[in-house]
């Protein structure tokens, strides 16, 4: 019986084959599937054509004959408007009856105004999105008039009138997969998306569903978004549960039918170059008009640019905020006192960092281990300067830092502090020294991976302290922990030092300040691996119930959550400075949050004081 069944499966297998060798089954629904792509007339696309918007800022001639060759060869697939954008600001002009972007996108505008008015910066979707919202068409392309295509327009867009994606885009990759990104460190994002989920893209050229554009604009009204558009557009879309999908490139994201196809672009580059569809060099002119300068036929090209200068040369490896803000000078300033079990891995991950800093100061307060003999033996060999102070008699680690960093103030911009038993992921100084070169806080606080190997109590690893702070409803205001401060020597030369005799530690100092005053930021991005042993001089909030302890309810400011979280544990000989400090400079820098502050702060200790007085009525 089972004999008779195997003749009779080959039987049908070998004529099978027969017929697909006869008829060609699959060349049959290759040629099809090209006779499809070639018809700007496909099934569905002529019924209900997507919507473009051109985006230009340059008028010329060159630019029209684009713009005409484009609209002539997408006729019944997309319906083109023009939004010309002669100023860098959220005002273009165009036929369409956007709704006013103070009004769509507040928190997102508010940015735009922080950030002058200008678009440069990340804020491009505060003009794209009211008017993709504004032609009211289920499907939105948005094309930068330096986009090209080496081929026949129709022949690009026929191969996406079947696709529901709802976000389109270039060179899609996560967190995960590009962590050197310069623009992370200034994202900010839900608790709940995780590092996975964190995508950025190039959106040069992209499509938006009208379903997804009304998400995005309702998602930016929680203040946790913040960022680059090429990170609040791909990651709000995926978080959101929204389809996303490359154009046409390599990334995991790109359906199998479009991999490899479109454009070429190098992953990990910031500049995508070599490849077709890069952010630099440029290609000096239009396809229509010279079509020897696309070597790859049927491709994207950007950016693509006439009568422009040349941004091949120079700074063309940078990006064009990095050439406005110079290289800063950085000392690292560690502080180390019988640290010989760790301090070596410490050094060790200095010397891989990918910016080495110019600099590291080493205040060692009166070890009597072998930790000297690790630091000069390290000093002999680093790649960058580095100076030994030997502590005679203990200081205690709050007055070393202080003291530590003064020796670096006049030979640096800004001072990274750093405990002697972390270890520092490999690009920390790189990823600090952009956000500084694009912000001008005072202070900035990473985040940081909090790893309990070491420790002989038993507890779990958290990868992003940022984000179990959020976990028990703090703020990454309030629990400022030092080995993740970077403070620009500005801030002392601001506010000076505390007094010797002070209870206050280095970290608090910088955080109570620079909150105050609205001048310390936050790059979300872990950036150093803090190990928690025995010995650590810090603590942390390690539960819900120490949290409802340590911390009452969060008051309406930062600042005053972390006095609710700090001042009923410190001693209070620093408060009267801290006063003075305020009150000094708040009027050069911010008059009104100075203010606010030393009120804030005046409060919180008459109320310390008469629960004080209260209490000790009540025991007499």
């Amino acid at each position: 019986m089972q004999g008779g069944l195997a003749r009779l499966a080959a039987t049908a297998n070998a004529w099978r084959r027969r017929i697909r060798d006869s008829l060609n089954i699959a060349e049959l629904r290759t040629r099809a599937r090209r006779a499809a792509l070639k018809s700007p007339f496909r099934a569905g696309a002529s019924a209900a054509p997507a919507h473009g918007l051109f985006l230009y800022h340059v008028e010329n001639a060159a630019v029209e004959r684009h713009f005409e060759r484009l609209v002539a060869e997408t006729q019944g697939l997309v319906v083109w408007r023009r939004v010309f954008n002669p100023k860098e600001e959220a005002r273009p002009q165009t036929d369409l009856n956007c709704e006013h972007p103070a009004l769509l996108m507040p928190r997102r505008f508010a940015s735009l105004m922080q950030n002058g008015g200008r678009l440069q910066g990340g804020l491009l979707d505060v003009m794209i999105l009211p008017a993709v919202l504004a032609t009211g068409a289920s499907f939105v392309w948005v094309m930068e008039y330096d986009v090209d295509f080496a081929g026949r327009w129709a022949d690009f867009f026929c191969q996406f009138g079947d696709s529901r994606a709802d976000f389109l885009t270039a060179s899609i990759a996560s967190y995960v997969e590009w962590p050197d990104w310069h623009w992370w460190a200034m994202t900010g994002m839900p608790a709940r998306v995780r590092r996975r989920r964190r995508l950025r893209s190039f959106n040069p050229l992209m499509r938006l569903s009208r379903k997804f554009a009304l998400a995005y604009v309702a998602a930016l009204r929680d203040p946790d978004w913040r960022g680059h558009y090429e990170f609040t557009l791909p990651t709000i879309a995926g978080d959101g549960g929204f389809v996303v999908e490359d154009l046409g490139g390599m990334g995991r994201l790109c359906p199998p039918g479009r991999r490899g196809k479109n454009y070429t672009a190098t992953p990990g580059n910031h500049t995508f170059s070599p490849g077709s569809f890069v952010w630099r060099p440029t290609v000096s002119g239009y396809f229509i008009d010279q079509p020897a300068l696309f070597p790859l036929k049927d491709r994207l090209y950007h950016p693509c640019k006439t009568g422009v200068a040349d941004w091949s040369v120079g700074a063309a490896d940078k990006p064009d905020w990095i050439e406005r803000h110079p290289r800063m000078r950085i000392a690292v300033v560690m502080c180390t006192c019988n640290g010989a079990q760790y301090v070596g891995e410490q050094l060790s991950s200095l010397t891989h960092q990918t910016r080495l800093p110019d600099i590291l100061i080493v205040g060692d307060d009166a070890s009597n281990d072998d930790t000297l003999a690790i630091v000069r033996a390290f000093a002999s060999s680093a790649p960058f300067d580095v100076e030994l102070v030997e502590r005679p008699s203990r200081l205690g680690c709050s007055q070393n830092f202080f003291e530590t960093a003064r020796l670096a103030l006049a030979r640096a911009d800004a001072i990274l502090f750093c405990d002697q038993d972390d270890v520092w992921r490999d690009d920390k100084i790189e990823i600090v020294e952009n956000a500084m070169r694009m912000t001008e806080a005072l202070a900035y606080s990473h985040d940081l991976h909090v790893d309990y190997a070491a420790a002989q109590r038993r507890g779990p690893d958290i990868p992003s302290y940022f984000d179990y702070l959020r976990q028990l409803a703090l703020a990454p205001d309030i629990c400022c922990k030092g080995c993740a401060l970077a403070v620009r020597s500005a801030f002392f030369e601001i506010f000076g030092w505390p007094p010797k005799d002070s209870s206050i530690t280095h970290d608090a100092w910088v955080a109570l300040l620079t909150t105050a005053l609205g001048r310390r930021a936050f790059i979300e991005a872990p950036l150093i691996r803090h190990r928690i042993h025995q010995r650590n001089l810090s603590g942390w909030i390690t539960s819900e119930e120490e949290r409802y302890q340590k911390a009452p309810a969060p008051a309406e400011r930062a600042f005053e959550s972390m006095l609710d979280f700090y001042i009923a544990e410190w001693n209070r000989d620093w408060a009267p400075l801290l006063l003075a400090r305020l009150a000094a400079v708040g009027g050069d820098i911010d008059a009104a949050r100075a203010s606010s502050a030393i009120e804030a702060l005046r409060r919180h200790l008459v109320k310390i004081d008469s629960l004080n007085v209260a209490a000790q009525m009540a025991a007499n």
